[in-house]
């Protein structure tokens, strides 16, 4: 094996020391972990760590240049980077098209790892290594495991499980029940810190762009279930916000006339109609986005002719945002938009479906303010279109449910078929 004379030290943690170096027959420079115990068992984790690096073969994945498992001391060799992730963190937050580069990245260095039967367990900034943003690696699999390899499948004990601040629920209590799920949900907790900037056990969420926001929401589920269950999963997500982002004609004026309409600046009856007509070519998610930040004034404006597509719009994007997780704060601005989009375009089915809107986010998030903008509609709309499509939307809720949002309305002023199904 090659010889590596070390130059200066670049890190340490745990059970390792990493170290710039030069390779004796050619002056090239790498980075070497070494490891700085002889205890038996971590011993036996680096020795894994770095038969699995070898067996990985991947433009984002660290490469293992030279090895010595044998005998003391043990390390292996590896390309040296210019700097971790961490150290750009700042000057990333906010900045899609340098996330997008990074990101995508990690993304295909993870869905390799996972092709080839390898769950990492503790991926963080500090473990994703680059040159610069187009030349980015994941590394240090020291909690890396293959998860069809029940020989691997060993309590760490005396060993870190992971950092806290990215680690799913399911590995905080066993680190033998992580598997690729484990690794999507710290991608989520990755993106996020990528996007702010920085990380904290109970993050705000709501200025993060809806689109983003949905795929981290969905990266975290505390249950492995309801997450992407691959990263392929993930990268399509990743892919279909990145065409809605997209720098196309369309998507420059869909942008200028969303910026017109939210601060209410919209009045020409025909731009109107464009937006509309752009935002029904729009993902869900999208349009999500959209409403909420519109001021509902401009539908003043709206040829009577046009009206019926916006109301299409406004159910759609009801339907859509009744099924979604949100942030607790976030949720709010979804009761205020449907209150206010429903003085502005007073029709009785969009209200219905609006109304069930605000009923299934606030039951679901907990939310009173949700459920007192439900209570806005039931005590203010009695017409029977209204009253029938309500009941239809929110008969399939347990009843105890129901009870709970009656709690919110004032059964006197209601329609008595609405009062019925609230339990009144």
């Amino acid at each position: 094996m090659a010889a590596y004379k070390d130059i200066t030290k670049i890190g340490d943690g745990g059970f390792g020391e990493v170290w710039k170096c030069k390779r004796e027959s050619d002056g090239k420079l790498f980075a070497k972990k070494r490891l700085t115990t002889a205890d038996a068992g971590a011993v036996a984790r680096f020795g894994r760590e770095v038969r699995l690096l070898a067996s990985l073969d991947h433009p984002n994945v660290v490469k293992v240049q030279g090895k010595r498992l044998e005998s003391e001391p043990y390390f292996y060799v590896m390309p040296v980077y210019r700097s971790a992730l961490t150290g750009h963190l700042a000057q990333l937050a906010g900045d899609f098209d340098r996330i997008d580069a990074i990101f995508g990245q990690i993304l295909d260095g993870l869905e390799y790892s996972h092709s080839q039967g390898v769950v990492h367990r503790d991926l963080k900034a500090a473990n994703v290594l680059m040159n610069d943003d187009s030349d980015v690696v994941i590394s240090d699999f020291g909690l890396g495991r293959r998860f069809n390899a029940s020989t691997t499948r060993q309590t760490l004990t005396g060993y870190g499980l992971g950092s806290p601040l990215y680690m799913p629920p399911e590995q905080l209590t066993d680190a033998k029940d992580a598997d690729e799920r484990s690794d999507i949900f710290s991608l989520g907790r990755l993106l996020t810190e990528m996007w702010l900037g920085h990380l904290s056990m109970a993050q705000d969420l709501s200025s993060i762009p809806g689109g983003v926001r949905r795929i981290i929401e969905k990266c975290t589920q505390h249950s492995p279930d309801d997450r992407y269950q691959t990263v392929s999963d993930v990268k399509s997500a990743w892919e279909q916000y990145r065409q809605i982002r997209g720098e196309s004609d369309n998507a420059k004026s869909l942008r200028k006339l969303l910026a017109k309409a939210q601060a209410g600046n919209l009045s020409d009856p025909a731009e109107i109609q464009l937006l509309f007509d752009q935002l029904a070519e729009q993902s869900d998610d999208f349009l999500h986005d959209a409403i909420i930040a519109i001021d509902p004034s401009i539908l003043e404006a709206a040829d009577a002719k046009n009206v019926d597509s916006i109301k299409q719009l406004l159910i759609r994007f009801a339907d859509f945002t009744s099924q979604q997780g949100y942030g607790y704060d976030y949720t709010d601005k979804i009761g205020t938009a449907a209150v206010r989009f429903t003085n502005a375009c007073p029709d009785p089915v969009v209200a219905s479906h609006l109304a069930a809107c605000c009923a299934h986010v606030g039951l679901r998030h907990n939310r009173w303010y949700v459920m007192e903008s439900f209570a806005k509609f039931a005590d203010k709309i009695g017409d029977c279109d209204f009253v029938d499509g309500v009941v239809k939307l929110l008969e399939g809720l347990p009843e105890n449910e129901l009870k709970r949002l009656g709690r919110y309305v004032d059964m006197a002023k209601v329609h008595p078929t609405l009062r019925t199904l609230l339990g009144g």
